[in-house]
């Protein structure tokens, strides 16, 4: 065996696992495969605080050294991964503003590519395209074939995967969005990070901004929709860009770095979670099934509403990490039986991407998101990451959220798609 687990694919959901492999089981070879330059790629990623109370992990390991909240976080092998961390954080839309005062931490994918070089070392090969992969064996596009006991196909969307109105089977909104890394002339003056300004005239759906400060005079900007269309006029948001600074009274003296995605907001379930049970449901290991462990966005694994990947990606590199068994079978039974309670979760996301894209006109979606701000604190957290409690969503749903009713609520209520609501009796 040339290593004790295979990676392929060096993005966030693989080299978080990685990461937390070394830590957990440094007696462990781990191979990390990029078929990039660097990890992470042009990426950004950010999460609020964690602060569910862990004993067990070590005090004083965060960037910032003595604060109280990195001490009660079960997240703490994070820290070495973060690039800037803030106490709280605003959001504002056209009849309401609100500041959460809670810590949000942000990852740039040039201080993840830096931190995991210096903590895996040679365990990462870049520049390593994967021709072939199975439950055992990688094969490279140089001939060279790997083999482990534990393979993981941590690669993400495939350009297929995505259509004009689907994912993974699914008929699908859109989150896409353009950001610039802003170098200003001068101080840009913000106290926190502004999450989300939807003050700005709404169009293609939903419309908002996010500014992320970095420092006195970098900033990020993102301008961001939820669209029922992936596609993106990059002309036309760089210039909306602009003008955002510029309404805020920035002078920019370099864009340092873009970055750009679409990403799928599915409506109903996907295809790979339709499939009937069968008796490999019940016996846990599959013996036939020669494919690998796949952990990546590429098989769903993202919040359906906020398409952010992050706080699943944390919980499956744990997950894998604590299996007392580190082999590609009894790793895929596992996460099978794992995926079951996370698909039910996701259902309830899935009726928020209808309630918005469905049964929301498209230039009152604004609403929809604004309502949901009007929830408690630790309610939005939850949300965030992925772990909505039954009375998060009664209270949500209880509050009247600003959508049509009659008939045309069929076209959202239910998980099973209408083909005509027009007709329907």
């Amino acid at each position: 065996m040339h290593a004790d687990v295979i990676i392929a694919g060096g993005g966030l959901s693989g080299g978080l696992i990685a990461l937390r492999l070394a830590l957990t089981h440094p007696d462990k070879k781990v191979l990390l495969l990029e078929r990039g330059q660097s990890l992470g790629g042009n990426h950004t990623w950010f999460f609020h605080e964690d602060r569910a109370s862990s004993p067990t992990e070590p005090t004083g390991s965060s960037p910032e050294q003595g604060k109280e909240p990195y001490a009660r976080s079960s997240h703490f092998w994070l820290y070495p991964l973060i690039s800037k961390s803030w106490d709280s954080y605003e959001v504002r839309f056209p009849k309401e503003a609100r500041v959460f005062e809670r810590r949000y931490h942000g990852i740039q994918a040039q201080h993840f590519h830096e931190t995991l070089l210096k903590r895996l070392g040679r365990g990462v090969r870049l520049n390593c395209t994967v021709r072939r992969i199975s439950d055992s064996e990688v094969e490279l596009e140089t001939g060279e074939i790997l083999r482990a006991p534990l393979v993981i196909d941590a690669s993400g969307i495939d350009p297929e995967q995505q259509t004009l109105t689907s994912f993974a089977g699914a008929p699908c909104g859109w989150m896409k969005f353009v950001a610039f890394d802003m170098k200003l002339k001068k101080p840009h003056g913000l106290e926190r990070p502004i999450l989300i300004d939807a003050t700005a005239p709404q169009m293609d759906g939903y419309r908002e901004f996010s500014c992320l400060p970095w420092d006195e005079t970098r900033i990020m900007v993102k301008e961001a929709f939820y669209s029922s269309s992936p596609l993106l006029n990059h002309e036309r948001i760089s210039r909306s860009l602009l003008a955002y600074a510029e309404r805020a009274g920035w002078e920019i003296e370099s864009i340092e770095r873009q970055e750009e995605g679409s990403l799928p907001l599915p409506l109903y379930a996907l295809s790979f979670d339709q499939r009937p049970q069968s008796a490999v449901e019940f016996s846990g290991e599959d013996f036939t099934d020669r494919s690998p462990v796949v952990v990546s966005t590429k098989a769903g694994w993202f919040h359906s509403t906020t398409s952010q990947s992050l706080p699943d990606a944390v919980r499956i590199a744990e997950f894998i990490c604590n299996l007392p068994q580190l082999r590609t079978g009894p790793v895929r039974a596992e996460l099978r039986e794992y995926r079951k309670d996370w698909i039910e979760q996701q259902r309830f996301y899935r009726l928020l991407n209808r309630m918005v894209f469905k049964a929301a006109e498209p230039s009152l979606r604004h609403h929809v998101i604004s309502h949901f701000y009007n929830l408690k604190d630790d309610a939005i957290e939850r949300f965030f990451a992925g772990m909505s409690t039954r009375a998060d969503r009664q209270r949500f749903l209880a509050g009247k959220p600003p959508v049509r009713v009659g008939k045309i609520a069929r076209a959202w209520t239910q998980e099973t798609p209408i083909l005509s609501v027009a007709t329907s009796k």
